[in-house]
């Protein structure tokens, strides 16, 4: 059940990397950003990204790396005392990792996974990259001096901001994606309507997966509440 959501966390990634190596090439062809800083955040976030999938696409696929990366993770724990019985364990983690890489391996089996799931990672990406656009043409008959750019250059300028934040762990990337998106977008809007702007974004890319998690959190903990009592009955 966990190898699922792994690949499709693994093919998201895939697509992610793709997406921001595309936005750093078109940035040398036309600048996106004159920010030094986000353009270093957004080079390493993404030579990151690349290591990352290439660990974890070794760890799916190779039958020495996945124990061998057990072995040493598990040890290490088992001398901070953080594991007490490390045969025990090992065991269970070797199993859910053989499991894994079996799993990964009859996706790779099916072609039209593998398409299906890039084409709607890279389909998601596209869409959540282009709410940014969307509110700057809402918000544009409200500029008195409007800023005309086009939907290219606003998609660049939101995987920047999703770049640099990802860089840096939570809460401080929340923080770090308000300020990149002044930086990156402060010139669309006018003073009055940019904090509006940034909070419509902010809720849509963010705060919205957060609100229906906690609803669907909130339903399952109902109904498994409910089963219990009717056990118990």
């Amino acid at each position: 059940a966990t190898s699922v959501p792994l690949a499709k966390q693994f093919f998201s990634m895939i697509a992610f990397t793709f997406i921001s190596i595309g936005v750093l090439i078109s940035h040398f062809v036309k600048p996106i950003t004159g920010s030094p800083i986000i353009l270093i955040l957004a080079v390493v976030s993404i030579i990151i990204n690349i290591i990352t999938v290439a660990v974890i696409l070794l760890f799916s696929v190779s039958k020495r790396v996945g124990p061998a990366f057990v072995i040493k993770i598990l040890k290490l724990l088992n001398k901070m005392h953080i594991i007490k019985n490390y045969k025990v364990k090992f065991f269970q983690v070797a199993r859910f990792v053989k499991s894994y890489q079996r799993s990964i391996k009859d996706f790779s089996k099916s072609a039209w996974t593998i398409f299906s799931q890039l084409f709607f990672a890279f389909f998601t990406y596209f869409a959540t990259y282009s709410i940014a656009y969307f509110i700057y043409l809402a918000f544009l008959p409200l500029n008195p001096t409007p800023v005309l750019v086009s939907w290219a250059d606003v998609f660049c300028c939101a995987v920047l901001c999703d770049l640099v934040s990802g860089i840096i762990p939570l809460p401080g990337g929340t923080g770090m994606a308000e300020i990149s998106f002044d930086n990156l977008f402060k010139r669309l809007f006018s003073i009055t309507v940019f904090p509006w702007a940034l909070m419509i974004w902010r809720t849509l890319t963010y705060f919205v997966f957060i609100i229906v998690g906690g609803i669907a959190m909130s339903f399952s903990f109902i109904k498994s509440s409910r089963k219990l009592k009717k056990k118990s009955k």
